[in-house]
């Protein structure tokens, strides 16, 4: 059997480690990954390959950014040109971005069946990107692999057949698990909080950054903020990258390898971010979450407390960065490590697997 995982962002490619380590498992598999060039340049994408050493079956050089529509033809162009060359039994979507609808998209209209990771993960922003293309992805599937109860609860709200939905676990644990064990990375508190903001929600908003640094600036904790090229761009926009680059709390960075940012929140203090990735990665590692967005993703992580909602309130995020301490035995939300493995397992064998995942 063949499958090609299409990725397009480094979430994506980080995901699919676990996926090209589970395939080894499987002799008569074919796991290829091939990369769309939806992230680019040696800092967003490129690294994470060569880290992780993930091998690339094919990669895309020409996608069109003039537009949105331009981007929607190329990605589709490349995508469905890569199905009819390697000619695969399935094809996977990773997640949410322009690359998973697209790859769904390509896989429906020429007759293979697509698999969706992270599928049924709703929110109230019904209208955000990442919504809109999880959404479509969902609807054009075969399998939906989702990671929570909260999400095959909502996917079956939304008229989904049993037979296409499976809670397997969460990949995001299988790299974690990974990485922290090959590269010997243990938790501990430093002296410093760790800040990620790249969503459009936030960048896009001068209010909204400022609103956020102000608060960061205040907390008087030291920050390391590793600058994404989009927040970069905004902050030099809005005149706020003075003030910053010449702040005495916030430490800004270029853009870290997979390996860097999990040592940093390995051993930060708490976690700021935007990031649906990076805030699971932060509860896995006991760090205290607080959220820069006012949509809820993981509603358990939140409800047990120990992620906490500030959105880009610069009130709510001083609080949490002075007082926001959960404690407490953290429930494994995401699985056992090993949602790689049974999602190819499901997949190759078409019988499912049987995850030691919890039902809280």
């Amino acid at each position: 059997m063949k499958i090609i995982s299409f990725v397009g962002t480094r979430p994506e490619i980080i995901k699919n480690l676990a996926f090209c380590r589970a395939a080894s498992l499987f002799k008569d598999l074919e796991f290829l990954v091939i990369y769309t060039g939806q992230n680019f340049g040696p800092a967003m994408s490129d690294c994470f390959f060569e880290e992780l050493e993930i091998p690339l079956a094919d990669k895309n050089t020409e996608l069109d950014r003039r537009s949105m529509g331009t981007i929607a033809q190329s990605l589709l162009d490349y995508i469905s040109g890569c199905i009819r060359n390697f000619q695969p039994e399935i094809v996977i979507s990773n997640t949410d971005t322009d690359t998973a609808f697209y790859t769904a998209l390509a896989g429906a209209r020429l007759g293979i069946p697509v698999a969706h990771i992270e599928g049924g993960i709703r929110c109230e922003a019904r209208l955000n990107p990442e919504e809109i293309n999880r959404c479509l992805a969902d609807h054009l599937s075969d399998w939906i692999f989702a990671i929570s109860e909260e999400d095959m609860v909502s996917l079956k709200n939304e008229g989904f057949s049993d037979d296409r939905l499976f809670m397997l676990g969460d990949v995001t644990l299988d790299v974690l698990k990974i990485i922290t064990q090959e590269y010997r990375i243990e938790i501990t508190q430093g002296d410093y909080n760790l800040l990620t903001i790249h969503r459009r929600e936030n960048v896009d908003n001068p209010e909204r950054l400022s609103a956020i640094f102000r608060a960061v600036e205040k907390g008087g904790i030291r920050t390391i903020f590793p600058a994404h090229p989009r927040t970069l761009n905004a902050l030099r926009s809005s005149g706020l990258i003075d003030e910053i680059q010449h702040s005495k709390i916030i430490e800004m960075k270029n853009p870290l390898s997979y390996v860097e940012m999990i040592r940093l929140v390995a051993g930060s203090r708490k976690v700021i971010s935007d990031s649906g990735g990076l805030r699971r990665e932060a509860y896995l590692l006991n760090k205290p979450v607080i959220s820069l967005v006012w949509f809820i993703w993981f509603k358990k992580m939140h409800d047990l407390g120990f992620e906490f909602n500030a959105d880009a309130d610069e009130d709510r995020i001083l609080w949490a960065i002075k007082y926001f301490n959960p404690i407490g035995i953290r429930p494994p939300l995401f699985g056992d490590g090993r949602a790689a493995q049974y999602i190819l397992k499901t997949l190759v064998t078409k019988e499912i697997a049987t995850p030691r995942c919890p039902r809280l």
